[in-house]
């Protein structure tokens, strides 16, 4: 396999599937190209020992006023950029890849943007190689960060809650809330107020709110901080600052998601205000009510205005106005989407006499800089479940689990389909998970499988040793003997075969004996048999004399010829009449004249005998023992260029030499068998091992445990520990082989459905699916005439994709394809998840698409196969735009990505080509790629391990993949060409708020999968 990869596979580029107004744009993922030339992606590059470095001033002067974001020039350097940013040049260059000291390039026409607290670098090639939140100790100076919000047509860009005089309170900190999003307003400033207090305030998910905080003003002697339970029942006793002299303060209740009360985040009310509320109702999430993050009513303010703040489900945040004294205008209509995209009108700061400057519009510019909110999880850890499926993952390799009864079989692929499903469940309990594992392990212990049995096997081949002496063997006729014969080859083949299941060898044991009863050989009398002897004894000398006679010089070829003719052939007709005693004179007397004829060629005919032996020895191997292709092939053309041989008597000359050739061949092809086998063995501990030391390292709490990315998607571990967990992964996938190279491949294969069988080749509904297939290739060939499906549809010009859909009919008709899809996207699966638990990833899941959603993956599969036999396919033809993939999602993204194998590689060479090994072995070079090039992951400009990255990242939530399986073409010895071409799908949702922000920007997308699964016509888009 790592032979296969180094000599055909060559990375390209990687796309990621972004919204960018209403269309689809390419950012960042990769395919894997075989057998093509190489296409070199470079950069500008400057050497940091010959630039002049460009001062702070300088590149500050090229900052975009509008979007805030510049490009990086020849003499810009990581430290003024840092100054620029406000970042600490050491993290920036961390961030990067690079440690203080290095040596290092940056490539000229890098995009730097920045937006409110979100920094982006964007190569040359519009790869984004850096996307990170600025946190605060990112910072130079601990500088506020601005604040999340949307600036309407209705409002100041200045409208922030700074008051005159307010000369310590900081109005801009942030608010994490239930998904993790930012409410960065809610806090109140106090004139005179210089010491403000920024308790934190833990959220739904653990995040922190550091906002929401009363401040302290002078004579502030009795500070009250009133415990604040929140939404897993924690309490937090930090946040909520009562005055002295406040005689009327009200710390209300603020229930939070799960009803629990948060007691803090009350305003604060300043000397003598004796009639102070702050007891406004802010409610969340769920309908429960926050009584805190209420403004602070200051002296002669006589009109306080709390405007209203609707929240996760639509639910009215009451408070979070400040109004001060003479604030006649204050405007708080800055609107911020929450969880499920309703308006939280709230957060606003108020404009008041001499606010200078202050800004809180770092709110997302474009849809590019909005994330969907991060899919939940189960709320315990489920890690014991995960852990036990990967135990069981490569159970199929063991004979107790191949040689189970059906029954026990069943039950415990039912719970394990039911124990993976139990990943995905929120609601999941420790209770209802440990019940599983309970009977999950009961399952696995009740699988009976033993070693497979070939006693009875061994019994009928010993049987068949002994054929000569069996009459209805030997009197039988040719091709009843051959079929006997080629069930015993069979049967001794898989006595050759590793992990053969106790079904298979009973299955050819059954055809053994049937073919032993089907031998129409007569039992006779010993009288009877002695003639039927003489009879068949003087036919296969009539026979040899026939061939031998063509190595006679032509003096002696015509009498032999004759004398043939005279007493062997003319006596066949009648041979019956004559007695057994005449018939063996009669070949007697034949022997005797014709040996002195062909004594002369005794040479000749000696070396016919020897070569037709080791004929026969090779064939017998192929039949029962070899199963590399390399030496079946091998095999195969040395025995059809020796019976060529054979054919020709002015070749005798050669028969000595060619025997030799053949013994020379035998021994090489056992040995080489041999060594495969063995290493099939070895590959099998390793499995083990690699399985065995993953479930030990990847425990939570152990230092060996690796966590890829923490909540928010920031890198947490070390990316060569990255590498070498992934290395381990690699190892427990079976061993692939290479047929180009004549090594093996795992007999764990040979358990499943075979490609033929998914796509039911020879019955009506393969040519149904036939007939469909050239349909809809007709029709992409023809929307590629019109100019669609270029990488520019993807793009922004999504009325050039390929509009080709699939009717209801065509659902029904692709079934088989649609089966073979399930059975690849299935295995898959299994290998992705594997890599993602070994770092801590949560686990993808199946798209829940119906068969019209599939057929319509593969049609969009079907376009990148035609495009990859494209006598000019070039680097990333694979990657086509089709209206088809952007309905195969079962409700609207956030955004996918793909891995695709192109139909350009080299075909696939199998005699049991199945699913489960295209899948492993298309996981296995992701695999590769992330070994190869992940550590280098921040400098990769040319984003090498775009596939690799796409299986890991946390972001992606649903996976499904179609195969399509072009030209097969028969060769020797069983196998077959195929020509496959595939497309793996992974994708995340967009939510409530996503769709807010669609319709925010007006991108909302121009084929939803909503609502246009069923529509026939994507023209005027």
């Amino acid at each position: 396999m790592e032979k296969l990869y180094k000599a055909l596979t060559e990375q390209k580029y990687r796309v990621k599937l972004i919204k960018k107004g209403n269309h689809w744009v390419a950012r960042g993922m990769t395919i894997l190209l075989f057998g093509l030339g190489v296409i070199a992606l470079s950069n500008v590059e400057v050497q940091a020992s010959s630039w002049h470095a460009n001062s702070p001033a300088e590149i500050a002067k090229r900052i975009s006023s509008n979007d805030r974001t510049f490009t990086f020039e020849r003499g810009d350097t990581f430290w003024g950029i840092s100054q620029v940013l406000n970042i600490n040049y050491q993290t920036l260059m961390e961030w990067n890849g690079y440690k203080s000291g290095d040596e290092y390039t940056i490539p000229v026409g890098t995009v730097i943007s920045i937006r409110g607290n979100r920094l982006t670098f964007t190569t040359p090639n519009g790869n984004v190689i850096l996307d990170k939140i600025i946190q605060p100790q990112d910072r130079i100076t601990q500088t506020p960060l601005p604040t999340p919000a949307i600036i309407t047509n209705k409002q100041k860009a200045d409208n922030s809650s700074d008051n005159s005089n307010n000369s310590g309170s900081d109005s801009n900190r942030e608010f994490p809330t239930d998904k993790g999003n930012v409410d960065s307003g809610n806090n109140g400033n106090n004139t005179d107020n210089s010491g403000n207090d920024s308790s934190n305030i833990p959220t739904d998910n653990g995040n922190v709110d550091t906002g929401n905080n009363g401040n302290n003003n002078t004579n502030n002697s009795g500070s009250d901080n009133s415990n604040i339970p929140t939404d897993n029942g924690n309490v937090d006793t930090e946040n909520s600052d009562n005055n002295a002299n406040n005689s009327g303060s009200d710390n209300s209740n603020i229930p939070t998601d799960n009803g629990n009360v948060d007691t803090g985040n009350s305003g604060n009310n300043n000397n003598n205000n004796s009639g102070s509320d702050n007891s406004q109702e802010l409610p969340t999430d769920n309908g429960n009510v926050d009584a805190g993050n209420n403004g602070n009513n200051n002296t002669n303010n006589s009109d306080s205005d709390n405007s209203n703040i609707p929240t996760d489900n639509g639910n009215v945040d009451t408070g979070n106005s400040d109004n001060n004294a003479n604030n006649s205008g204050s405007d708080n209509n800055q609107e911020l989407p929450t969880d499920n995209g309703n308006v939280d009108a709230g957060n606003n700061g108020n404009n008041n006499t001499n606010n200078s400057g202050s800004d809180n519009n770092g709110g997302p510019s474009s849809i590019d800089e909005v994330s969907p909110s991060k899919p939940e999880q189960p709320k315990i850890d489920i890690s014991p479940l995960q852990n036990l499926l990967i135990a069981n993952s490569n159970i199929v390799s063991l004979p107790i689990y191949y040689n189970a009864s059906e029954n026990n079989r069943l039950a415990f692929d039912a719970l394990m389909s039911e124990a993976k499903s139990l990943q995905y469940k929120l609601s999941l309990t420790n209770e209802e998970m440990v019940a599983m594992i309970d009977k999950l392990t009961a399952a696995k212990n009740n699988l009976n499988g033993k070693a497979t049995d070939f006693s009875k096997a061994d019994e009928l081949l010993e049987e068949y040793n002994n054929r000569d002496n069996n009459q209805r063997y030997h009197n039988a006729t040719a091709p009843s003997q051959l079929a006997y014969d080629n069930a015993i080859n069979e049967l001794k083949k898989l006595q050759n075969t590793t992990q053969v299941t106790q079904a298979t060898v009973d299955s050819a044991i059954a055809n053994v004996i049937e073919a032993k009863n089907q031998l129409d050989g007569k039992v006779l009398s010993t009288e009877e048999q002695n003639k039927f002897d003489a009879i068949k004894s003087f036919k296969e000398d009539i026979a040899y004399y026939q061939e031998a006679i063509k190595y006679l010089p032509d003096a002696y070829r015509t009498a032999a010829e004759g004398l043939l003719q005279t007493q062997g052939l003319n006596v066949l007709p009648n041979i019956n009449a004559f007695s057994t005693e005449s018939i063996v004179s009669m070949q007697n007397n034949l022997k005797t004249w014709l040996d002195f004829y062909i004594k002369s060629a005794d040479k000749q005919l000696q070396g016919k005998r020897d070569l037709e032996a080791k004929i026969q020895e090779l064939q017998n191997l192929v039949d029962t023992k070899l199963s590399l292709y390399t030496e079946l092939n091998r095999a195969t053309d040395f025995i059809n260029a020796s019976k060529e041989m054979l054919q020709d008597p002015s070749k005798a000359y050669l028969y000595e030499e060619q025997s030799t050739k053949l013994t020379t061949v035998i021994n090489e092809a056992i040995d080489a068998q041999n060594k495969a086998d063995k290493l099939i063995a070895d590959k099998e501990k390793e499995r083990a091992a690699a399985l065995e030391e993953l479930l030990k390292l990847q425990v939570p709490g152990k230092d060996s445990y690796i966590k890829f990315t923490d909540e928010n998607y920031k890198i947490t571990a070390s990316l060569d520990d990255i590498v070498e967990r992934t290395k381990l992964v690699a190892k427990i996938l079976p061993y692939l082989g290479d047929v180009y190279a004549g090594n093996p491949i795992d007999p764990e294969y040979l358990k499943y459905k075979t490609v033929d069988e998914y796509l039911q080749v020879g019955t009506p509904a393969y040519d149904k699916m036939v007939t469909t297939i050239n349909r809809l290739k007709e029709d992409i060939l023809k929307e590629f005439a019109l100019g669609r499906g270029t990488k520019d549809s993807m793009g922004s010009n999504i009325d050039k994709r390929i509009k080709t859909v699939v009717t209801d009919e065509d659902v029904i008709n692709l079934k088989p394809l649609i089966d073979l899809a399930d059975a690849y996207s299935k295995r898959a699966l299994e290998n992705i998840n594997r890599m993602r638990f070994a770092i801590g990833v949560p686990p993808m899941k199946m798209a829940p698409i119906s068969d019209k959603r599939k057929a319509m993956m593969i049609v969009h599969a079907l376009a990148g196969y035609q495009a990859g036999q494209n006598p000019d396919f070039k680097i990333g033809d694979s990657h086509v735009g089709t209206i088809a993939v952007l309905l195969v999602p079962h409700a609207m993204t956030a955004g996918y990505s793909e891995n695709v194998y192109p139909s350009a590689n080299a075909p696939i060479i199998s005699n049991h080509f199945t699913p489960e090994y295209m899948a492993d072995v298309y996981n296995k070079l992701e695999l590769m790629e992330g070994i190869k090039y992940f550590s280098d992951y921040f400098n990769d400009t040319e984003a090498k391990s775009g596939h690799y990255t796409n299986i890991i990242l946390p972001q992606h939530q649903y996976f499904y993949s179609a195969m399509i399986v072009g030209n097969v073409v028969p060769e020797n010895n069983s196998f077959s060409s195929y020509r496959v071409s595939l497309t793996e799908l992974f994708y995340e949702l967009a939510d409530d708020q996503y769709k807010w922000w669609l319709k925010h920007f007006d991108e909302w997308p121009k084929v939803n999968p909503e609502t246009d699964l069923d529509k026939t016509d994507f023209n005027n888009l």
